[in-house]
C-alpha cells in the first residue's frame, strides 16, 4: 500500500524531468514559450493537491477527525452522558472492535464491573476505538483513529490545564499492574520491565525491608493490604519530588544527538518526557553537571518550576517502574467548551 501511494508523486517526477528537458530543446525556437509545458504542469500539480485536500475534507466532515463539524448538539450530549457514566466506577480503560465484546480493564486491584450497554453503543456508534479513564482526575477520554493518527476527545470535569502544570499527585489509577512490585522486591534484574540499579535501592530503604519482603514473598496481589498499596503510593510520590532529584541519578543520562538514556536504554525523542526534558535544559531549569552526560537542577525553583521537574520525574518513573506505574499526560490542542477538549496526535 506504501509503494502504491508513491505512484503518483513517481509519476509527476518523471513528468516533471521530461518538461524541464523540453525547455532545452523547445528554447532556440519558442523561447518563453517552451516554459508552458513545465507551468501547466505546475498548475496541475497543485490543482491536484487542492482538489485532494478538499476530497478528503469532504469524506471526513461530521467524523471525529473533524470537531468543528462532529462535536455539536446531540453528539456532544451524549458523549458528556457516557463520560459523566463512566469516571468514578474504577474503569481505567475500554477497548472497541467491531464485530468483537468490549474489552473491559478496571484499576489494578478493582473487581470488574459491567458497563451500560447504553453507553458502549453510543462510542460505537461514533467509531470510537479506545476510552481512557481517569477517576481520581475525574477525566475521561474518548479515542478515534484513522490511519496512523489519533483523535482524541477528552471531558475533564475539572477542566484541563497545561500538562505539565496539571496536578502530579500518583494514585491507584496510575498503577498498572501491582504483581511487578512482586518482580521489583526479588530484585531479578532478568525479568520484568524495571531498572533495578534506580527502583530497587530507593524502594528497599522508602519501604523498608521488613514490607519490601512481604512483596517478594507473596503469591497473589490478592495479599496486599490497603496500608500495604498506601505505603507504595507515597514512596512513588515521595520519588516524584524535584527534592529528591531522580533526573540527577547516576545511571540517567542526556545528551543533545543522543537524547535520554536510562541505564544504557535510550528513550526515544518522540515521548513526551525527552520533550519536556529538553525545554527545561533550554529554560535553565536544568543544566548538564561538569562531565557533559549528567543533569543538574537549578536551585530555587519557582512553583511552575517545580511542577514541571515533577512531571519530568513522573515521565521517568513510567520507564523505571516498568508495569507497574504509568501515569498520563493530557495535552490538548483546542478547546470545545464544557469541559471538552480535542487533541490529535
Amino acid at each position: 500500500m506504501f509503494l502504491l501511494g508513491l505512484f503518483p508523486f513517481l509519476g509527476f517526477g518523471v513528468l516533471a524531468l521530461f518538461n524541464i528537458a523540453s525547455i532545452f530543446v523547445l528554447w532556440k525556437r519558442h523561447h518563453l514559450r517552451a516554459l508552458i509545458p513545465l507551468g501547466t504542469l505546475a498548475l496541475s500539480v497543485a490543482a491536484s493537491f487542492l482538489i485532494a485536500g478538499f476530497g478528503a475534507n469532504l469524506i471526513l466532515r461530521n467524523t471525529p477527525t473533524r470537531p468543528d463539524s462532529f462535536f455539536k448538539n446531540q453528539t456532544k450530549a451524549e458523549l458528556t452522558d457516557a463520560a459523566e457514566h463512566l469516571v468514578g466506577n474504577g474503569f481505567k480503560e475500554i477497548i472497541l472492535q467491531p464485530g468483537k465484546p468490549a474489552e473491559v480493564h478496571m484499576i489494578a486491584g478493582r473487581q470488574r464491573k459491567e458497563i451500560d450497554p447504553r453507553i458502549l453503543a453510543v462510542l460505537s456508534k461514533y467509531g470510537f476505538a479506545r476510552a481512557s479513564i481517569d477517576d481520581r482526575q475525574e477525566i475521561a477520554m474518548f479515542s478515534y483513529y484513522h490511519f496512523r493518527t489519533s483523535s482524541d476527545y477528552i471531558w475533564a470535569k475539572n477542566g484541563l490545564s497545561e500538562p505539565d502544570l496539571m496536578p502530579s499527585t500518583i494514585t491507584e489509577v496510575d498503577i498498572e499492574d501491582w504483581t511487578e512490585l512482586t518482580r521489583i522486591a526479588k530484585h531479578s534484574e532478568g525479568s520484568g520491565a524495571f531498572y533495578p540499579s534506580i527502583v530497587y535501592p530507593y524502594l528497599n530503604e522508602a519501604l523498608g525491608s521488613e514490607l519490601l519482603n512481604q512483596f517478594r514473598n507473596s503469591d497473589s496481589t490478592n495479599t496486599f493490604t490497603d496500608e500495604n498499596k498506601n505505603a507504595v503510593l507515597a514512596a512513588l510520590n515521595k520519588h516524584r519530588l524535584a527534592s529528591i532529584a531522580l533526573v540527577e541519578s547516576p545511571p540517567i543520562t542526556y545528551e543533545p544527538t543522543n537524547g535520554l538514556y536510562i541505564c544504557d536504554s535510550s528513550i526515544n525523542h518522540g515521548f513526551w518526557v525527552t520533550k519536556l526534558l529538553g525545554r527545561l535544559l533550554s529554560q535553565g531549569v536544568l543544566t548538564y553537571a561538569p562531565d557533559g552526560h549528567h543533569l543538574k537542577i537549578k536551585a530555587d525553583l519557582t512553583e511552575r518550576q517545580r511542577l514541571q521537574v515533577e512531571w519530568l520525574h513522573i515521565g521517568i518513573m513510567n520507564f523505571v517502574y516498568g508495569n507497574l506505574l504509568e501515569k498520563r499526560q493530557y495535552p490538548f490542542q483546542k478547546k470545545l467548551g464544557d469541559n471538552w477538549y480535542f487533541n490529535r496526535s
